[in-house]
């Protein structure tokens, strides 16, 4: 019954609207509380991933389902939908995997150095740096998409640990694609490689730049492999005593297809400019793949063909030796025109699925000064040369 204008409220009545208040509360507490948070804003699947602090929680949960309970993990991904028709914000129900929303930077504070002072140590670990995403009992088993995007100043110093990488295992069922691994600074002691120590996944269209360093089985790219590698390359310096190459170190069947490295590999046994060692009764596929024989100062490979820094920076487009390169990566209708080969002084760097040409491009190392000549004078040395192409600078340095 309805009160009118000006009559008191009956005790039974203020009990009756206190009851539906409460109702009406419990009905709709969800609305009065935190709201749920979509971690896959484009529907795509995966799991939206813009700070290390989601890129760590992904340990937590390898499938990339996103129906993890670690504290890290809800910590990364606070306020997500656990639900089972959407969870994290899937249309799909679940999620496959994860990708990168902008780069990332292990050097918070732009000192040069990764150390206890960046992101507040949270990664620092002692001085082990990062801790490998997936081990060889616990597969990362999940998909991951770099969209161009990178992850720069990875460091970790684990000499005395296997399976050593952003990912230290891939499982069969997992795809690594186009991402940038830059400024890298990764030891291990065997199975290291900057993007996954041990691979039995798919690498599509992914580079990494900077270092790998260990005992036996160390790669630009990866420590070990016996899936696909294709469309990728390394500039990265490679360094150890047994099973050394400039890519990946050691193949156990698999493809490598339409990729290259230029980065110097240092070694005692099986090295490599662009493989190491191969299993020999399940011999990998390597198809129109090659590396540097100059920059990796590496005259053999198990696999792979060798070429001169002019050979690999001459060609600007699909021809020669990258005839073969414009590859059908998405399995879709049509090739994807992944690459694109800039002047005939530089590498050809990855545009497959926006990647940025531009930082690739500035991660290159500037062309080598010609025509040097040295004339002496009274009281001094008189040197010229042609100008290298994108230096930003020259160093003369001499011995008595």
């Amino acid at each position: 019954m309805p009160l009118e204008r000006g009559n008191k409220m009956t005790p039974r009545y203020a009990h009756l609207l206190a009851l539906i208040v409460l109702v009406m509360l419990v009905a709709s507490g969800p609305a009065f509380a935190q709201s749920t948070v979509d971690y896959d804003l484009d529907n795509d699947g995966y799991i939206d991933v813009a700070n290390l602090a989601q890129l760590n929680a992904i340990r937590h949960d390898l499938n990339g389902n996103g129906d993890a309970t670690h504290a890290d993990y809800l910590a990364a991904f606070p306020s997500r939908d656990t639900t089972t028709t959407g969870r994290m914000g899937c249309l799909s129900g679940t999620c496959t995997g994860y990708e990168l929303t902008a780069s990332l930077d292990f050097d918070s504070d732009r000192d040069g150095d990764v150390d206890a002072n960046d992101h507040g140590g949270a990664y620092w670990n002692n001085g082990a740096g990062w801790v490998p995403i997936g081990s060889n009992s616990s597969r990362y088993s999940g998909d991951f998409k770099g969209n161009g995007y990178t992850i720069n100043n990875l460091f970790i110093s684990r000499g005395g640990t296997n399976y050593i990488g952003l990912f230290g295992v891939s499982a069969s069922g997992a795809r690594l694609e186009t991402l940038g691994i830059t400024n890298a600074n990764v030891r291990g002691q065997q199975l290291v490689g900057i993007l996954v120590g041990r691979n039995y996944g798919t690498i599509v269209a992914c580079y990494t730049t900077g270092k790998a360093q260990g005992d036996a089985f160390i790669g630009g790219i990866v420590g070990t492999s016996s899936a696909t590698i294709s469309t990728s390359y390394s500039t990265a310096y490679v360094s150890g005593t047994n099973s050394l190459g400039g890519l990946v170190a050691y193949s156990y069947g698999g493809t490598v297809e339409n990729s290259y490295s230029t980065g110097r590999v240092s070694g005692s046994y099986s090295v490599g400019g662009l493989m190491g060692f191969i299993y020999y009764l399940n011999s990998p596929r390597v198809t129109a793949s090659y590396w540097d024989t100059q920059t990796s100062n590496q005259s053999n490979s198990v696999a792979g063909t060798g070429q001169t820094t002019t050979a690999l920076q001459g060609p600007t487009g699909y021809t020669g030796i990258y005839a073969n390169w414009n590859a059908n990566l998405d399995g879709q209708t049509g090739n994807d025109n992944p690459w694109t080969f800039g002047k005939t002084d530089q590498y050809p760097v990855l545009k497959y699925a926006g990647m940025d040409t531009t930082v690739q491009y500035n991660l290159q190392p500037p062309g080598i000064p010609t025509s040097v000549t040295v004339t002496p004078q009274r009281d001094t040395l008189d040197v010229r040369w042609r100008a290298a192409s994108y230096a930003t600078g020259y160093k003369v340095q001499w011995k008595a």
